[in-house]
């Protein structure tokens, strides 16, 4: 199980955990803004990432710089609790002064921007999750419906870059878990749209209830809106421990220097320790998987086609389709998955997006494997992958077709020749 760990010592922003997934190599910043600039902002900001050493650790930086230029940022003036460079030597952790318009977008601004966009829908999925919840937690401090909230702070250019960024680079990595540690909130005062507020700001205080949180001696703003409603929307449990096999780590720095400790967020990579066992029986190994299933009579083939493409890519270990009769003896079909526990919400997530059917059920499936291993035969038109099946008293090797096909393809022999190559 892929598991993603974020070390809230320090606290969370939106900058700071994008520039952490960067850092991590979820993607290359070439691509991140490639599927940024889908957003159809690109006259409102450019981007920059830079590395550097903080205290002895080596990190990243993320900078959404606004375009002093634009036609929208003449008039009034906002503020967040984000981060903004002050001059182009100068990165200071300061609460960012957004000029125009485009500070003051309603949740349903923000949505048609996002699905507008060509990122990913999983990435859709992700973004319009986080500023639902922003959107709930400032309803719930100004007694306001949802839909008439106007984001001061978090409707601004950056915070939206911010968070969708964040986004992009979270489904990259397509963690089947994500486990945080306890929050620092921060202490001090903050300046805001609505004046200086004590920290943690209330829509901050809305979003952590029911999270384990701390303040130590920083007088910071650790915690700030946006950053707390990315932990509520993407964290499947708190804890302040973690085990597993370590991949690899990122870390994202704030703008401002604490003197104390670097003022940084740590994510790492892991691989669980619970999606490595398998019991051995005999020859065999073993473990347990869910099978999800549906019927449906209502949706034509190509969508279920793209559904089943949806699930492999997202991970599935099999899908298939058995013709059925339904009631009123209407033919249908029955989806079937297998899966990973982990995935099931994913799983469950693709077929009500992509199908019509409106339940279906699952079950836990004990199941028997044959050892196997991977393998690569070097041939004299290339290498070819290959697995190596174990059974009671002899093994046998199996070809992967798609390397077999490009070799026919592109040499012009057979598949069978190819095969004994």
């Amino acid at each position: 199980m892929r598991t993603l760990y974020f070390d809230l010592k320090n606290g969370i922003s939106g900058d700071m955990a994008a520039a952490a997934l960067l850092n991590l190599n979820a993607m290359s910043f070439e691509e991140l803004s490639d599927s940024l600039k889908t957003l159809n902002l690109n006259d409102e900001f450019c981007l920059d990432y830079k590395t550097h050493n903080k205290f002895g650790i080596f990190g990243g930086d993320f900078f959404v710089n606004l375009n002093a230029t634009n036609e929208h940022m003449k008039t009034s003036i906002t503020t967040t609790h984000e981060h903004i460079i002050k001059s182009p030597n100068t990165i200071n952790h300061k609460h960012k002064g957004h000029k125009g318009e485009h500070g003051h977008r309603k949740l349903s601004d923000i949505k048609k921007i996002i699905n507008d966009s060509k990122i990913s829908n999983h990435a859709k999925k992700l973004s319009l999750g986080i500023f639902e919840n922003l959107a709930k937690a400032e309803s719930e401090v100004h007694q306001k419906p949802v839909e008439e909230i106007a984001f001061h702070e978090v409707g601004a250019t950056d915070s939206i870059v911010d968070i969708v960024a964040f986004s992009v680079l979270f489904c990259g990595i397509n963690p089947q878990m994500v486990i945080c540690s306890s929050v620092n909130l921060g202490g001090g005062t903050v300046k805001c749209a609505h004046g200086v507020l004590n920290v943690p700001a209330p829509a901050v205080v809305n979003l952590t209830k029911g999270m384990p949180v701390f303040r130590d001696e920083l007088k910071f703003e650790t915690a700030t809106p946006t950053g707390a409603a990315i932990i509520k929307t993407i964290v499947n449990k708190f804890d302040d421990n973690f085990k597993g096999t370590f991949v690899s780590s990122g870390v994202g720095f704030g703008k401002t220097d604490f003197k104390i400790r670097p003022n940084a967020l740590t994510v790492y990579l892991l691989e669980s320790l619970e999606s490595q066992k398998t019991d051995i029986i005999g020859n065999y190994e073993t473990d347990e998987i869910l099978e999800i299933e549906t019927n449906i009579d209502n949706t034509v083939g190509e969508d279920l086609g793209y559904c089943a493409k949806l699930l492999m890519e997202s991970g599935a270990l099999d899908v298939y389709f058995t013709p059925i009769f339904m009631k009123k003896f209407r033919p249908a079909y029955k989806l079937e998955v297998l899966c990973k526990k982990a995935d099931l919400e994913k799983m469950t997530e693709i077929i009500f997006s992509n199908t019509a059917t409106i339940g279906l059920r699952y079950s836990v499936k004990q199941r028997y494997m044959l050892k196997r291993e991977s393998f690569t035969k070097q041939t004299k038109y290339g290498k070819v992958k290959g697995k190596r099946i174990t059974q009671p008293g002899f093994f046998k090797e199996s070809l992967e077709f798609d390397d077999l096909e490009k070799i026919a393809h592109d040499n012009k022999v057979s598949i069978n020749d190819a095969r004994k190559l």
